[in-house]
């Protein structure tokens, strides 16, 4: 059952989740969903084996967070580990 704290919206239902990075690289989506799994911050890797779409185009795998307060937190930690600080 989703976590509620002071009312708020479940953070961690599907509907809230919201788009953090997609990579060709699987390797590094991993490593950042540890990283971020380490932190407390719920996510989830979408998208995982890539098919063709409509289009004809793979897709790539996906990095999922849940909710405002964990992707903005998720954005800031992705944006220092991808630039060293």
């Amino acid at each position: 059952m989703p976590r509620r704290i002071r009312n708020l919206p479940p953070v961690d239902s599907a509907e809230n989740m919201k788009l953090l990075f997609s990579a060709s690289d699987l390797a590094l989506i991993e490593l950042v969903r540890k990283k971020l799994d380490a932190s407390g911050i719920t996510c989830e890797i979408r998208n995982q084996a890539a098919s063709p779409g409509r289009s004809g185009l793979f897709g790539c795998p996906e990095l999922w967070v849940g909710g405002d307060g964990d992707f903005l937190l998720a954005s800031m930690l992705l944006g220092s580990w991808l630039h060293g600080e």
